[in-house]
């Protein structure tokens, strides 16, 4: 009787050592995410800003040709 219940005491333990270690890859997965998604989205803006400029510099180089 003393067998099995320390059997129970242990296979309870290891499922809270699993659920510990799958809670840990949850949370290093959802931080990874994250600092991708914050990552994508910089870029992003960062394309977008670069795609204003070279827009703007376009207009600024054809201005002058356009005048005479």
């Amino acid at each position: 009787m003393s067998k099995q219940k320390r059997y129970g005491e242990n296979s309870k333990q290891v499922a809270l050592k699993l659920d510990g270690e799958m809670h840990e890859r949850l949370v290093a997965m959802q931080t990874s995410m994250a600092q991708q998604g914050v990552f994508v989205e910089l870029s992003s803006l960062i394309r977008s800003a670069i795609a204003k400029y070279l827009k703007n510099r376009l207009v600024i180089l054809e201005e002058p040709n356009e005048q005479p």
